[in-house]
């Protein structure tokens, strides 16, 4: 009777450990993604030469750019 209290008491302290651990870490996924998800795309669209907010289609390229007075 005292063993099985004991592993009961052992598989609930882990399994509340494994839910806090899951919550602490998907915040803290959730905070990194977002301070890192804009950089990204913002790379991307440069690479890609595209603009992000008309998305015409057209080619915004820096050099082009600098050239225009």
């Amino acid at each position: 009777m005292v063993v099985m209290l004991y592993v009961a008491g052992l598989l609930f302290t882990f399994l509340i450990a494994y839910a806090l651990g899951r919550v602490v870490g998907l915040s803290q996924g959730r905070r990194k993604a977002e301070a890192e998800v804009p950089i990204m795309l913002r790379s991307v669209y440069q690479l890609e030469s595209r603009c992000p907010i008309c998305d015409d289609g057209r080619e915004y390229l820096a050099c082009d750019l600098q050239n225009q007075g």
